[in-house]
């Protein structure tokens, strides 16, 4: 993804996880940085995923983290994830792309549940599994529109 659509893009995702959060039961309706970091992969390459997961993890972590560097992590993990897999099978169509971000955003949470774990901290309340497939299903519609309204503009490549 090019400089100048990530200048709009996260700040955007930033700005909608914050209203997001200021709606209350909707604060787990969606993760929009994890969104543009996985977006971000979908061409395959490694280490503008990796680059974009850590900034868009930092940004989510300055705003929102409960524990700084979480988020960096696992949206930096996963974004290297995606992209390596995206060497190997093609996700420009709509449907490999919401299964590859379905899949990522359930994989953030339980990343990040484990890393709770792995450091003995309280989670906090976790949501259930209803709220869990909606998050992933609601990142997956956002993540296939963002990327194909990014492959429009040439953004994408």
């Amino acid at each position: 993804m090019r400089t100048r659509a990530l200048l709009v893009l996260l700040p955007g995702a930033l700005a909608l996880e914050a209203l997001l959060r200021l709606g209350g039961p909707l604060a787990h309706l969606a993760d929009p940085l994890l969104v543009v970091a996985l977006v971000t992969a979908l061409p395959g390459r490694a280490r503008p995923a990796l680059l974009v997961g850590l900034v868009a993890g930092l940004l989510d972590d300055a705003a929102f983290g409960k524990w700084f560097g979480c988020h960096a992590l696992v949206d930096m993990t996963l974004a290297y994830l995606l992209a390596l897999l995206a060497g190997f099978v093609d996700l420009g169509q709509a449907l490999p792309r919401a299964i590859a971000i379905f899949t990522g955003s359930l994989a953030a949470w339980g990343l990040e549940l484990g890393l709770v774990a792995l450091f003995d901290l309280p989670p906090g309340p976790v949501p259930g599994l209803g709220t869990w497939v909606t998050m992933a299903a609601v990142n997956a519609v956002l993540g296939v529109l963002l990327a194909g309204w990014a492959a429009r503009r040439g953004w994408l490549d």
